[in-house]
């Protein structure tokens, strides 16, 4: 692929290769395309906050210098922030308190009906550079594994691509569809999809005015 890539091939084409990371299927993938995603036997860094749908099931599960909160809380705006009064006791126990590292979510995986067999966590690459840096990564790492396997890397130039070249790319085209089919792609139920194309759309509609 020569230039810039087509951003929702390239989106659909990322999704495939998060879905491979937690191991399932790509259509059953919830959560944004650009983040990171832990999945069972992997643990998050000290500082950060778990947002969990059992409490207490995460907290064994995770480093106890880690903030567990429940949905609940999480709606609240509780979480750590650096300070002592949101620090668990384990991190008051350290010299210093860790650093702030964000908050991950947890998603259930849900095999055979609707009971959740096991959980995979993910936090959304919160800003363009952070998507720029972590994209390229993914593109870098699958360029040398295809290289190595003598396969083509699905962009030749790494460097082409970017949060801004996607976002511009996206929105260019989709100005450029009729009005009805617009309204379509903005009703679009996937809430995973309108996550991940919720800049390209606000990017649209600044340009539409």
């Amino acid at each position: 692929m020569k230039g810039v890539p087509c951003p929702v091939h390239l989106l659909l084409h990322v999704k495939g290769m998060q879905a491979a990371s937690v191991c399932i299927p790509c259509e059953e993938l919830c959560g944004p395309v650009f983040g990171d995603y832990v999945v069972p036997g992997e643990t998050v860094l000290s500082g950060t906050t778990v947002a969990s749908v059992d409490v207490a099931a995460m907290t064994s599960r995770v480093p106890l210098t880690v903030r567990v909160i429940s949905k609940e809380e999480e709606k609240k705006g509780i979480r750590f922030d650096g300070s002592v009064a949101t620090a668990t006791p384990a991190m008051l126990e350290l010299d210093r308190l860790p650093r702030v590292r964000g908050t991950f979510y947890e998603v259930a995986t849900l095999a055979s009906g609707a009971k959740a067999t096991s959980s995979y966590l993910v936090r959304a690459w919160g800003n363009s550079s952070g998507v720029t840096a972590k994209l390229r990564g993914l593109l870098r790492a699958e360029a040398k594994a295809a290289k190595a396997s003598g396969k083509e890397p699905a962009v030749e130039d790494v460097r082409s691509v970017s949060s801004r070249s996607l976002r511009c790319s996206a929105a260019t085209a989709f100005m450029n569809l009729p009005a009805d089919v617009r309204m379509q792609q903005l009703d679009h139920s996937d809430i995973t999809f309108r996550m991940d194309m919720c800049s390209v759309t606000l990017l649209g509609r600044a340009r539409s005015t």
